[in-house]
């Protein structure tokens, strides 16, 4: 497969399609309201840091914001999933989902499937540290399996991808089948993945030239600055992600499938 037209064709894909300008509307909109919490979260970090004694806490509006950011973070999973649900049947009307409450079920019917592989990955994690304490041998031994375990948690990603392929959670708790995974689509996964590293950082400039040109016309206020770098940005950051999502979606179907089904 070609890798760098599928991207091109995943980027096509998320721009286009059925009511595609409302769509993109709606993603700027909840990006922006979870990308404006992340900022103030930052900026809240920040000021407690640098004060000298420590500032009254804004409980309340930081429960609020919390909040907010965990049932946006939930909808935004549930769209991901959504999303690569559509890309596997990409010649329908568009790939992009309606704005509707169905993204919300689509991530609680996952949820125990990401709990899973959650804990699998911190058990892995635990026994990877703890052979550091066990002598200078197992510290090697650790150490290379820790980043072994880097490495296969990437694969993990096709897990989702095949639950989101018919929101099914059937044989995916198989905890062998990231190393399957790497058998089956190492080429391509990781030549997307060193595509993926100037696209993204393109798609970020646009945030870096945001905050250059307020700050040339006068704008002085750094946490204004901020909240517009971070809200631009958190919407190219998704639209990246979106197509990232698409690639998965054609490798795991030229791939994945393709071998399951012989």
């Amino acid at each position: 497969m070609n890798v760098f037209d599928v991207v091109i064709d995943g980027f096509k894909k998320v721009f286009t399609g059925k009511n595609a300008v409302i769509k993109h509307i709606w993603i700027f909109l909840i990006t922006a309201i979870i990308s404006f919490v992340s900022v103030y979260f930052q900026l809240l970090a920040e000021t407690a840091e640098k004060a000298e004694k420590l500032p009254d806490f804004p409980l309340k509006t930081f429960l609020i914001a919390l909040t907010v950011m965990i049932v946006i973070g939930i909808y935004l999973g549930g769209y991901n999933f959504q999303f690569m649900h559509n890309a596997f049947n990409s010649e329908s009307e568009g790939v992009l989902p309606e704005f509707t409450g169905k993204p919300f079920n689509i991530f609680w019917k996952a949820f125990p499937l990401m709990l899973v592989w959650t804990l699998y990955i911190i058990a892995a994690t635990a026994l990877c540290f703890s052979l550091f304490f066990a002598g200078p041998v197992f510290i090697t031994i650790g150490f290379i399996l820790f980043i072994g375990l880097l490495l296969v948690s990437a694969f993990i990603q096709f897990v989702y991808v095949g639950y989101a392929k018919c929101y099914s959670r059937e044989g995916l708790y198989n905890i062998a089948l990231p190393f399957k995974y790497i058998k089956l689509t190492f080429g391509p996964f990781a030549l997307m993945a060193l595509l993926f590293i100037p696209i993204y950082s393109v798609a970020m400039s646009p945030s870096f030239f945001l905050g250059m040109l307020m700050g040339l016309s006068g704008i002085k206020d750094i946490n204004t600055i901020m909240y517009a770098g971070g809200i631009l940005g958190g919407y190219l950051g998704f639209i990246v992600q979106l197509v990232w999502y698409y690639g998965l979606v054609q490798i795991y179907r030229e791939k994945i499938d393709i071998a399951i089904n012989q």
